[in-house]
């Protein structure tokens, strides 16, 4: 019975173990893929701003007027 009990403990310490590092690697996914959807979002903002800047368009108007 004590060797059933041991085994048990690794098995249950090996388990949380393993849930640990894969809570830690979902963070990690998570974080990174945070940082890549705003890289590209910033990206698309400057391009449209630079769009709209060159076409003469929105706020930048009173630019082309004068």
């Amino acid at each position: 019975m004590a060797a059933f009990q041991v085994c048990l403990q690794v098995w249950l310490a090996m388990s949380l173990l393993a849930d640990g590092l894969a809570v830690a690697g979902q963070v990690v996914v998570a974080i990174l893929s945070i940082i890549c959807a705003l890289t590209i979002y910033m990206g698309l903002r400057a391009f449209v701003g630079f769009l709209r800047i060159g076409t003469g368009s929105g706020p930048w108007e009173f630019l082309r007027s004068s």
